[in-house]
């Protein structure tokens, strides 16, 4: 396995891990019956706050709770 492919793998596991991690907060936060948009906007502001979040909670990305 090249030096390249390695490096993908990297942050492969880290960009999965973080979406990971942003998906669970926002399905705790329903549970606790927090609003999405809210908790999206707090996160904006926060130590949280990444391109990656940002892209992924307020990008083409839209969450959906219906059930």
């Amino acid at each position: 396995m090249g030096l390249a492919t390695r490096m993908k793998l990297v942050v492969s596991m880290l960009v999965g891990t973080t979406l990971a991690g942003l998906s669970e907060s926002l399905a705790l936060s329903t549970k606790l019956g927090l609003n999405i948009t809210d908790v999206l906007e707090v996160l904006r502001h926060s130590s949280a706050n990444s391109p990656f979040i940002q892209e992924k909670g307020f990008g083409e990305c839209v969450f959906t709770v219906d059930f």
